[in-house]
Formats: structure tokens, sequence, C-alpha cells
């Protein structure tokens, strides 16, 4: 058998390669220094890179991968940030799985409200394109204030600036191709899951507490999953809506943010093709028995998703066991799920069932590197939410 090709830059175990299908294949992965930690892999299926995000350095060393191995059989990217250069070389040889189009979709901003926009399945606030400051200037003027502006392919909120009047672009450069948006201070959500192309197969909603932009200036940020009600309703009737619009008949795992009103009103923020950020990757596995990281794998290696075995898993950097929630039979009440990241150090709340300070030296994004991070869970989300507002606090002069 032939073998594939993964980008891989997560420092933390997001992914648990050897418990996933490969199909025969062996697997080569392209890593930092410091991810190369996280794969599990022996020092002849790595190939390093100083970092991911250098073009020239990923395409000479995929170009002399090719010439050591010849071509992969697949090319796998489940990094939000790997998904368009897996994409790319996709095309360039042949290979099956999602190309540069494709990935646009979710990708690129412009692309993507567009979409939806045109689509008139969820209402979009108003947004213009920029190329420059005085592009993005004149958009805002047109628009109206507050605005946001945020490049177009950004991710993590890296780049965002929030503008509330005209004196606020000081000192702002744009320098990148960009989108200004009509702000919405509406509280913003996030739904999470995984579409087999026709419908949710399983999606859950939930709240932020703070917001992701706001996390780059030094607060600290989480998000807490809902119980049934109007709002859930709305953003999972959001998630598929949108869904049939952007990805008919193609299998994906999500995030989708959207804002959202306190009678369950929805407006879209933005979707990715890919598992949440932060914690939510772990919380689906350590809580809800789901890892959504092995189903995009399954989706990116053309294998069909099977269901997982274990009945319970341990937190991934600790020996912690920790139960699944089985929400239908088993007599178990169902559990809601929540996570922060803090600029400050530990605290000790209830409903914290694992715990982290100091994140890794060489981390692959802003929430990889939070000073302390957290995972709690508990029978309603109220608690989960106070718990968070707790952790949030901040610190005492």
């Amino acid at each position: 058998m032939g073998y594939v090709l993964v980008l891989h830059r997560w420092t933390l175990r997001q992914a648990r390669y050897s418990a996933y299908p490969r199909a025969g294949h062996e697997v080569v992965f392209l890593a930092t220094p410091a991810s190369a930690l996280t794969t599990g892999a022996p020092a002849d299926q790595l190939v390093r890179v100083t970092s991911l995000d250098d073009p020239a350095e990923v395409d000479a060393a995929i170009t002399a991968l090719l010439e050591s191995r010849g071509t992969p059989e697949r090319i796998v990217g489940l990094n939000e940030a790997d998904l368009m250069t897996a994409a790319r070389w996709r095309e360039r040889l042949a290979l099956p799985g999602d190309g540069p189009r494709t990935v646009a979709r979710f990708r690129d901003k412009l692309t993507m409200l567009g979409l939806v926009r045109s689509g008139g399945v969820v209402p979009v606030p108003e947004f213009l394109p920029a190329g420059d400051t005085a592009g993005a200037v004149a958009a805002a003027g047109r628009l109206g204030y507050p605005v946001v502006c945020k490049p177009r392919d950004g991710t993590a909120s890296l780049g965002v600036r929030l503008i509330d009047g005209p004196g606020d672009w000081d000192g702002v450069e744009v320098t990148v191709p960009s989108i200004v948006q009509r702000r919405c201070d509406w509280p913003i959500g996030h739904v999470d899951g995984w579409w087999d192309g026709r419908e949710t197969v399983v999606a859950r909603s939930s709240l932020y507490v703070n917001d992701c932009a706001n996390f780059l200036t030094g607060r600290g940020l989480g998000s807490y999953e809902l119980g049934p009600g109007p709002r859930a309703t709305a953003m999972t009737g959001a998630a598929h809506d949108v869904l049939t619009l952007m990805s008919p008949g193609r299998p994906t795992v999500f995030h989708l943010e959207l804002f959202v009103g306190e009678h369950g009103e929805v407006r879209f923020l933005e979707i990715a093709a890919r598992a949440g950020g932060a914690e939510i990757p772990f919380l689906w596995r350590e809580v809800h028995g789901t890892d959504l990281i092995r189903v995009a794998w399954c989706f990116q290696m053309g294998l069909p998703v099977t269901p997982e075995a274990p009945e319970t898993y341990r937190a991934p950097e600790s020996d912690q066991a920790v139960g699944v929630d089985q929400e239908v039979g088993a007599g178990r009440e169902p559990v809601r799920a929540g996570w922060a990241l803090s600029h400050q150090a530990t605290r000790d709340v209830p409903h914290v069932y694992w715990s982290s300070q100091a994140g890794p030296p060489d981390a692959a994004g802003v929430y990889e590197g939070a000073r302390t991070r957290y995972r709690l869970r508990a029978a309603e989300p109220e608690q989960v939410e106070k718990a968070i507002q707790e952790i949030l606090l901040p610190e005492e002069a």
C-alpha cells in the first residue's frame, strides 16, 4: 500500500492518530519540531519544517518528499490553517478530496458571506471588501459605525479590529485582503457537529462567555453548551440551513458561529469546515464520546465513519478517567460541557474536571498557548456558565 501525507501543527493532542483507521496506509507527517512530538510517529515517518505557515518551505518539503517516496494516496490537513495547503496540493497531484474552490467556501470570508447572503437562509450583517486601509475606511463610512475589520482568510480572530468610530482607525493598517462589516452586538454562539451531506448527524449549540476578538487583548474566553430551548433550536436549525447551502452532498465536520438574540433570533457570523478550536475537540471526546477530529480524518481519508468502541476516554494530558455522557438510555442524566481559557493563575471552581496551567512554549495557536485551560461539565448549562464566569473574573488589584 502507499502512504498518506498529514499536515500536523497541533502541539497538544487534539488528534489521536494511532487510534484512527488507516486502511493499510503508512502515514508520513509534515510537522514542526514542536508539533512532531504529538504525532506519536517514529523519525522515519516525520518530515520537519520550521513553520507550516511558510508556503515556500512547506512546498519545498513536500516536493522533496515526492522525490523520495513518490506521490501519496491522500493528503490530510485537519487544522483550519492547513486546509488550503492540503487542497492546493491535492489539486496539483490530482488526488481525491477537497480542492481549493471547495475549501474557499469555508476559508475565504468574502466568498462565504456572499454565498450565505445570496442564499437567504440566515440574515448576514452588511459587509464590504477592502484591500487596504483607505478602502477599509471608505467601506466603514458606507456601512456606518460601529464596524469590524478582519482578514478574509483569518483564523482565531487574529487581525480582527473593532472600530467604534472614524477616530479609531488611527494606527490601524490593513495590509491583507479584508472585509469590513457592520457590527452586531448580540451574544455570539457556536454550533459544532457532523454533517453527512444531507442532515446533521449530531450537533451541539453553545454560547460564548466574552468573545474571541477580546481574548487577544487580555480578556478570558469560554463557552458552555445550551440545554433545550428556543436559542438551541434556532441555532441547530440555522446550522442545517447553512450547511444545506454550503455543503450539499458533501460530508464535513463543522464549527458555525452565529449572533444569537434573546428570543432565538440568529444572524450569520462565519462557518468553518473543521472541528471547533480551543477545548472543543477534547470536550466532545471526553464528555460526549465523539471524536470530531476522527470523523474529519475519515472524511479526508475517504473512509466510512465507523462507531467508536471505548465507553470511556482518558483526558489526553492526564490519567483522569472521564465518563462518556449517554444522553439516550443507560439511565444517565444529560451532561452539559464547557471550557475556559484564562490569562490568570488557576482558580478552584466547581464543575471543573480537568485544568492545566502554562500552555506549551511552542503553541500552534493563541488558544493552545493560554496560561490556564479548563474543561467543565455539569447537569445544567447554568452551572457551567456560572463556573466559567467565576474563572474569568478579573484578578483583584
